[in-house]
């Protein structure tokens, strides 16, 4: 190796620009590298953000629908019904489009007492759930109730229920009427569980 002292002025200067040259070339690699991931990491950002919005938006028309129905169940609930457990199994049994869409169907009375539920499971019937939100909602403000995510008392798995007060003809509460969706079995939550974000990304519901 030459010693950089016996090389002429001409040749000193050839090589420090050669130097400044390529520490400028790679600056400005750098600079433009950390501009395309700056770019893709907004445009990915921007795909997931769509991918979020449109995922919410398809749970929220889902959970919209099983409402309607719930709601529309409550307003032409029979007042036979309404006295008699059998005939409010059998109104349960009728409903088919509350089938496809609801897990569960219950029947409180005014004061929260769990009087009829379907398909029926043991140790349901008789429960006392005043303490439950979608019961509150329904008992005190008279309005449509969903609840937080909560494990059921008799079974022990993770659901949300949707609470609809049954109001008689004078606008007193009469009843509540109660929509269970399993998150475990409901297809509700479909979307989430099928959407994977690249080999290890996924979705997490708040």
């Amino acid at each position: 190796m030459i010693p950089i002292r016996r090389l002429t002025l001409k040749v000193q200067i050839a090589l420090s620009v050669a130097l400044a040259l390529t520490t400028v070339l790679l600056v400005h690699s750098w600079l433009l590298f950390q501009d395309a991931r700056h770019e893709l990491k907004q445009s990915i950002s921007g795909q997931l953000d769509v991918l979020v919005s449109r995922l919410a938006s398809e749970l929220d028309d889902k959970i919209a629908m099983r409402v309607n129905v719930l709601e529309s169940m409550a307003n032409n609930f029979p007042a036979a019904a309404l006295r008699d457990d059998a005939a409010c199994e059998a109104y349960f049994r009728s409903s088919f489009p509350a089938q496809t869409l609801i897990d569960d169907l219950y029947l409180f009375s005014p004061d929260g007492m769990l009087r009829v539920d379907w398909p029926p499971a043991p140790g349901r019937r008789g429960l006392d759930m005043t303490d439950r939100d979608y019961i509150r909602g329904a008992m005190h403000d008279r309005r449509t109730t969903i609840s937080k995510p909560i494990l059921g008392r008799a079974t022990k798995q993770p659901m949300v229920v949707i609470g609809v007060p049954i109001l008689s003809d004078n606008g007193k509460l009469a009843g509540i009427l109660g929509g269970v969706l399993h998150l475990k079995k409901s297809r509700l939550l479909d979307p989430l569980y099928s959407t994977r974000l690249g080999q290890n990304g996924y979705f997490y519901l708040v």
